[in-house]
């Protein structure tokens, strides 16, 4: 039994990442245990994982990384795997179509299997109630009790890079003024800026068929430019001047908590990783409330004159507009805020 526990804290340790680390901290969420780790030999946030052990001995594990990759694991003390060896596998969550995955073994009784950064799948493992592996000739199922509050709890460690608390107050918050709710800027000069700025970015991503609105449609959308695509489709652009740019990395969690006490119904979410992390931050949060849901993509991106701008973009019902926009937007971004 004790070999065991050592095996598997030795697991989350190790889950997604090559190096060594150390622990900051341990929680637990339900029946899972939770940890924060660090990189023994920088002492930075690594990831979050937890662990639940089942009846045939084999230990689940789902893990969080800094980059806001996901992953789950198994871990079994009699298993004698090839240290880097990938297997072949498929598994399901309830009745969706099995996914081919790659398992890689990180010792002898450990694999690590990566998961696509996917708001539908993380969504699935949020309100499964089994998980199925089907693994040289044989299929194990996992009940996936605890999940829909553990897998958020472990995205928001990994948006507080481990800490156990979300910042008192945050730079990016629209401070209390007079502004209508369709533009929290009470500065007209902000919100000239923040219209040119959404013609020239939705012209270099060459979207089309789009329209910019006025100050009185859709007020309960906010942003300080607005636009409609098609007829479920909605952008925004927010101008915060004085946003330190190096709280770019902070926007994440602020925007997850935000949506999360916005939303009435079931509540995902997850930050995106990108490859100009130190320049741009990206989100999404899906809402749904009985059979209507919408979904939200974020990208924050520096200004040059000193601030940030948060570009939002929302579908209602299927979240595929409003990724492939966003997709779109990111793709351009930088280049386009340069001029």
């Amino acid at each position: 039994m004790f070999r065991h526990i050592s095996v598997v804290v030795a697991a989350i340790v190790s889950l997604t990442c090559a190096a060594s680390a150390a622990t900051m901290r341990n929680f637990k969420v339900g029946d899972w245990i939770a940890g924060a780790f660090s990189s023994d030999s920088t002492r930075e946030f690594s990831h979050c994982a937890a662990t639940g052990t089942y009846r045939s001995g084999i230990s689940v594990i789902f893990a969080i990384n800094r980059n806001f990759h996901w992953s789950m694991g198994f871990v079994h003390p009699s298993w004698t795997l090839r240290p880097g060896a990938v297997f072949d596998i498929a598994f399901t969550v309830d009745e969706m179509q099995p996914i081919m995955a790659k398992a890689r073994a990180l010792n002898a009784m450990a694999v690590e299997v990566d998961l696509e950064d996917s708001s539908e799948l993380f969504a699935r493992f949020r309100r499964g109630q089994v998980l199925r592996v089907a693994a040289a000739s044989q299929v194990f199922s996992f009940n996936l009790t605890g999940t829909s509050q553990l897998l958020p709890s472990l995205l928001t460690c990994a948006a507080n890079r481990g800490a156990a608390t979300q910042m008192a107050a945050n730079p990016f918050e629209t401070k209390p003024g007079k502004s209508s709710g369709s533009n929290p800027s009470a500065d007209p000069n902000t919100k000239a800026e923040a219209m040119a700025v959404a013609a020239n970015l939705l012209a270099a991503a060459g979207i089309q068929g789009f329209t910019l609105l006025g100050p009185n449609e859709h007020p309960e959308f906010p942003g300080d430019a607005r636009w409609m695509l098609g007829d479920d489709t909605m952008g925004a652009i927010n101008v915060f001047p004085t946003a330190p740019q190096k709280e770019l990395k902070s926007l994440p969690a602020w925007l997850i908590g935000r949506g999360a006490e916005a939303c009435k119904g079931t509540f995902f979410s997850g930050a995106i990783p990108d490859d100009d992390a130190s320049s741009l931050a990206r989100v999404f949060t899906m809402c749904q409330v009985g059979n209507d849901g919408y979904t939200v993509y974020y990208l924050g991106a520096p200004r040059r004159a000193g601030g940030v701008y948060l570009i939002t973009t929302m579908s209602r019902g299927s979240e595929k507009p409003a990724k492939e926009t966003d997709t779109q937007l990111r793709s351009v971004v930088l280049k386009a805020l340069a001029h």
